[in-house]
C-alpha cells in the first residue's frame, strides 16, 4: 500500500502476519501504526532486522543499507560440507549516485 501527499509518502509492505512500514512522516507512521492496532493485535519490533529470510543492516549516518542472506548462506554451504573459508565474490548494486 502506498499513500502520498505531496512530498510526504508512507509505504506498507505486507507479507501473511509480517509488515514493514516507511516513510518520511513521523505523524503518518504514528496514524498508520494506531489504525492497524485499533483492528488487530499488533506488536512493534522497531526498526526492521530481518523480513522475509534476508537480513537488513542500516547506518543512516552514511545513508547505507544492506540487505543479505549470510545465515541461509552458511547454512546451505554447511549442508553441503563446503568449507566456510571457500572463496567469495561481492555482487554490489550500483547505487542512485553513480548516474
Amino acid at each position: 500500500m502506498l499513500y502520498l501527499t505531496g512530498s510526504k509518502f508512507a509505504i506498507v509492505l505486507v507479507y501473511v502476519d509480517d509488515i514493514i512500514l516507511t516513510t518520511n512522516d513521523d505523524e503518518k507512521l504514528q496514524e498508520i501504526k494506531i489504525k492497524l492496532s485499533q483492528e488487530f493485535e499488533t506488536t512493534d519490533l522497531g526498526e526492521v532486522q530481518k523480513f522475509l529470510g534476508m537480513e537488513i543492516y542500516r547506518d543512516r549516518s552514511r545513508k547505507l543499507m544492506v540487505l543479505h542472506q549470510k545465515s541461509l548462506i552458511e547454512s546451505i554451504l554447511k549442508k553441503f560440507y563446503i568449507d566456510e573459508n571457500c572463496r567469495t565474490v561481492s555482487t554490489p548494486i550500483l547505487s542512485t549516485d553513480a548516474e
